[in-house]
């Protein structure tokens, strides 16, 4: 009878262990699964990482080309002032020899030494004999 016990004890551990062993293979089953579900999260990650530096780089290429059109709107923005400056220096130049001209012919025995009185006062760039020359002439 013994033996009979022995033999049943024997089927059930057996049959045990191969529960067991099943539940250990489903563990290892699930685990495998959430290894395969935190990789595919991890690719996923990786891709949007990917996306969002491809992003910045766009951001940053944007910038650049702004920061371009900005240098090129201030050299345009300069050369107008330029341009502005010489325009005002030749109107400035234009309105002092009309009055020095206009004094001259109101004073038409005016000396060479006055004229420079005259030029200086009214800050032309023009010298007197230059004055003289073109006033006879």
């Amino acid at each position: 009878m013994n033996s009979i016990i022995y033999v049943t004890a024997s089927a059930e551990i057996a049959n045990a262990v191969a529960e067991i062993v099943n539940v250990v293979a489903e563990i290892a089953n699930v685990v495998a699964e959430i290894a395969n579900v935190v990789a595919e999260i991890a690719n996923v990650v990786a891709e949007i990482a990917n996306v969002v530096a491809e992003i910045a780089n766009v951001v940053a290429e944007i910038a650049n080309a702004v920061a371009e059109i900005a240098n090129a709107i201030a050299e345009i923005v300069n050369v107008v002032a330029e341009i502005a400056n010489a325009i005002a220096e030749i109107a400035n130049v234009v309105a002092c020899y009309r009055r020095v001209s206009a004094l001259a012919f109101r004073r038409k025995g005016i000396a060479l030494q006055k004229t420079s009185k005259i030029k200086r006062s009214l800050e032309c760039p023009i010298s007197s004999r230059q004055w003289m020359y073109n006033y006879k002439s």
